[in-house]
């Protein structure tokens, strides 16, 4: 809950019958979304903080259940600025990612209506993965054509008008 009431635990009873009931169902790939009073971009330190940890722990669930991906909003910076607001969900996503481990791969859902969003573009996205991943500020223009492919060892970031298919912007897992 927003008051940071804790997820039920995942005992290996839940998480058999859950891979159970994935293989009756022919689930064969699934996708956490996080709460979605995730706020990396607050202006409360206790919002950013406990975001990081849910994000954090919805990736080490996800890994238990044997889920393909974590998704997730930034929040929005509505009470702090783009810049400031920037910054914090910057610092939170290298907190949630240190020494993250998991299988589930994290994925940045881009945000749209919510005011003062953070990721409310795909460039964006892109450039905050680069400081997460680099530690280095980029420039707040795309490269030319707005496309590009990095790969690392730790994220996959590409533009979906690269290709026909969608190809999300992802973090680390694996």
């Amino acid at each position: 809950s927003p008051q940071g009431g804790a997820a039920p635990p995942l005992t290996d009873e839940v998480i058999t019958k859950f891979r159970a009931a994935c293989e009756t169902h022919r689930q064969a790939l699934w996708v956490v979304h996080t709460p979605y009073y995730i706020n990396l971009a607050s202006a409360e330190a206790r919002t950013r903080e406990n975001s990081a940890r849910i994000i954090r722990e919805e990736l080490d669930r996800a890994s238990l259940i044997d889920a393909t991906y974590v998704m997730t909003h930034l929040g929005s910076a509505k009470d702090v600025g783009e810049e400031q607001g920037r910054a914090h969900v910057i610092e939170g996503l290298r907190r949630v990612l240190d020494g993250y481990t998991g299988s589930a791969q994290f994925l940045i859902e881009i945000s749209a209506g919510a005011g003062a969003v953070i990721g409310g573009t795909f460039e964006e996205i892109a450039e905050i993965i680069t400081e997460v991943e680099c530690g280095i500020p980029t420039p707040s223009t795309p490269p030319p054509g707005g496309r590009g492919r990095k790969e690392s060892d730790n994220f996959t970031a590409m533009n979906p008008r690269e290709k026909n298919d969608f190809l999300p912007l992802q973090f680390g897992g694996g």
